[in-house]
Formats: structure tokens, sequence, C-alpha cells
């Protein structure tokens, strides 16, 4: 914990210094122009929690030390290189202090406040600064010599202006692609979350014909005698009339979830292949594979309900990713027929392909080809989901062909109408 704390102030004796080397001398007399001061204004910006005044004074006597070392290293004599160096002390003492009373950080995200205050303290700074040398060097203190004080310190402030406004451009821009990022990710979270709601409502409903139609065989049971039989289905519906229950209100839950207004429900079908491709690269990445994306878009331009759209295609080019076994390639093809009223999505791959010999039983509920490490093979329920799904918004889905290393291809054929909001635009 020490060790950080002083870290900030170890860059700031270090790189000070060593900006201002790089300096120019404006006027007949030996007071430097160099790049240390915005450096220093920049660190002290950057590192929030350090105190101001004690890194002015660690500062200055960094500066001091180290252009009087550079002095008597070129061969100056040491008592005339303290004399001509020790009033910079004051410069970098001063700027401390008013850069700790003075309210800059409060305005860290107006880049001219930054630059007007920044003109303040290097006129101030070098003000003591010029008075030390005055009594020091007994340096006469002119008009012309103001102004170019004050016009230096204006073109160094409006560089600090400018380079702070970099920062905060490419902080922005960080904080923008972090968010883009979360809310890709919550997003694919909950396009899971709506397959899975369909299932759970589809089990509800099996649930209740279930019920039904035990509760009447039950009556029917009753009615022949069978009291025993009728009495123990009757138990049996009640079980599953409460495991509907429960469903019922775990759908509801997940319903109010997925229903929130942070996301759009709708969202342009661009919008929402670059957002798979992006989870899909990194995915791929994940896995140490070298895969490239194609996508190609054509028609005019609809909005689909993302959830719906992102689990499907999500699972589906999931599926293709893993199927290609180091590097390949993945083409997705969405084409919206005007005239049909429906819209195709095709996702192709040049993957490992599936055998002509299972071809009719890919959407079979536990089939699967694919097994981890240890030899266990996978649920097998990713494409029969992805077929429930699609079906339920009526809509089909059917493998195209798959010729081994060569092409896999799987197309989705969905209703305009039904599932598609159409782009004003």
């Amino acid at each position: 914990m020490r060790n950080k704390r002083f870290f900030p102030y170890l860059i700031l004796i270090l790189l000070v210094p060593a900006a201002g080397e790089f300096q120019f001398y404006p006027l007949p007399v030996d007071f430097r122009v160099s790049f240390a001061t915005p450096i220093l204004l920049l660190l002290l910006l950057y590192f929030k929690d350090v105190h101001a005044p004690l890194s002015g004074l660690l500062t200055g006597i960094s500066v001091v030390l180290t252009r009087i070392g550079l002095g008597v290293f070129g061969g100056e004599d040491l008592a005339p290189m303290i004399t001509l160096h020790l009033p910079v002390l004051g410069y970098y003492v001063t700027y401390g202090v008013l850069f700790h009373f003075i309210p800059i950080k409060n305005y860290s995200r107006r880049p001219l406040f930054i630059g007007l205050f920044a003109c303040l303290l290097e006129v101030a700074s070098s003000g003591v600064e010029l008075t030390a040398r005055a009594l020091v060097l007994n340096l006469s203190v002119t008009s012309g010599l103001v102004l170019t004080v004050l016009f230096v310190a204006v073109i160094r402030s409006f560089f600090v202006m400018g380079f702070y406004m970099m920062i905060l451009y490419h902080d922005l821009q960080t904080k923008e692609k972090a968010q883009r990022k979360k809310n890709d990710n919550i997003l694919l979270v909950i396009s899971d979350l709506y397959v899975e709601l369909i299932q759970l409502k589809k089990s509800i409903q099996t649930s209740e014909r279930t019920t039904s139609e035990s509760y009447f065989l039950s009556k029917q049971l009753q009615e022949q005698g069978n009291n025993e039989m009728s009495k123990r289905l009757l138990q049996i519906a009640g079980r599953i009339h409460e495991c509907k229950k429960d469903g019922q209100r775990i759908y509801a839950s997940l319903s109010s979830l997925i229903n929130r207004q942070e996301f759009k429900e709708w969202i342009s079908v661009s919008e929402i292949i670059d957002l798979v491709v992006r989870a899909n690269k990194s995915y791929a990445s994940f896995l140490k594979k070298n895969i490239s994306f194609e996508v190609e878009i054509k028609g005019r331009p609809v909005k689909f309900h993302s959830y719906f759209l992102l689990s499907i295609l999500n699972n589906l080019i999931s599926n293709s990713v893993e199927a290609i076994e180091e590097s390949g390639r993945i083409k997705i093809t969405a084409d919206h027929a005007v005239k049909e009223g429906r819209m195709t999505f095709s996702i192709k791959d040049n993957g490992r392909g599936i055998e002509p010999k299972y071809h009719d039983v890919i959407f079979s509920p536990g089939f699967t080809t694919k097994y981890n490490a240890s030899g266990n093979p996978s649920n097998g329920i990713g494409l029969s989901y992805i077929k429930s799904v699609i079906e339920a918004h009526q809509g089909t889905i059917w493998l195209m062909r798959s010729v081994p290393h060569t092409a896999t291809e799987f197309t989705i054929d969905i209703p305009v109408t039904l599932k598609i909001e159409e782009d004003a635009s």
C-alpha cells in the first residue's frame, strides 16, 4: 500500500525534470520555457489523490538538483549553479500550493476551464520565480518581460488544454466501448433466457393439459368403482398442478426481467448480426481458432425482436465456430424477400460438417455429435431448441447442405409480417 502511495510522487520527480530539459529561452536572461509545467499539470490531474503542495516541493527539488547536476557534469562550478537554479524551487512550490487551493479538479471535464486555470497557475508561479531571480541575480523585471511571461503562459495553457481534450476523448471512447460490450453481453444472456422462456411456457401448457386429463381420468375411474386408483391419480394430478404453478411463477419473473426497458426490444438486422459476430469472434479467440466472418444483408432494412433473433443466430453461429477445427470462415446472409413477405437467414461454414446418415435426425432432442474431453456427449438440445423456437414464431429451419470441410449451411425462414417491424426510413 505504501508503494502505491509513493508511486505517483516517483513519477512526478522523474518525468517533470526530464520534460524540463526540452526547453528554449525566449528572454535575454536565464529564464527557460520547457514542457515541464504541462507535464506537471497533467500528472496532478491524473493522480487525483496526491498532495499538490508536497508534489510541488518534491518536483521543485528534483528539478533543481537535476539542473545543478547537469551543469556540474558539464564543467560548471557548483556555487553559481545553485544560485542560478534555486529560484525554480519557488516556481514549483507556488504551483503546487495554488493547485491545492484552486478547485481545478472540479472542472476536470471542462477543458476550457482547465486551460484558464493552467494559465493563472503559470503566471502566478512565474511571478514568484522572477521575483526570486530579481532578488538573487539582480534581474530587472520590465513590462516586456511580464508580457513575455503572459504570452508563454497562454501558449502552454492551450497546449495543455488540447492534450487534455485528447485524453478525455480517449477516456470517453474507452468507456463507451466497455459499456457497449457490457450491453452486448446482457443482451446475449437475455436472448438465452428468452429461449428458455419459450420452452418453459411449452412445459406449463403441457402440465396444464396433463393435469386436466388426469383429473377427468380420475373421475372416470371413480365412476367405475376404482376409488383407490382414482385417488392416486388425483394426487398425481395435484403434484403436476403444483409443478405448473411453480413454472408459472418462474415464467412471470423471467418475463418481468426480459421486458424491462433498459434495452431496445426491436433492433435492426444489421445491428443484431454485428452483435452476434462480435460475440463469436471473442468465442473463436477464446478457443484459439482463426475464423473470418463475412456478412451479407439484402433487401430493405427491417427490425426484429432482439431476443428472438439473437438467441437463434447466436446458437447457430457458435455451433459453426465449434465445428471449425483450427481455422476457417463463416458467412451470414440475411435476405428480405419483399414479395413473399418473409426473411431468410443463411449460416454457412467450412467446418467438419454433418454426415449424411444424420441429416434426418439432427433436430431431434438428444441427438449430438459433440463430446467433451472425457468422451461424454453434450445434452443435444441446441438444434431442437432452435427448431421449436422458430416454429413457435411460424418459421422453419432446415439443413440446406453439408459437405465436410467445404460447406455446411443452415437456412431459416421467418414471416416478416408476424415478427418484424419495418424501418420507417
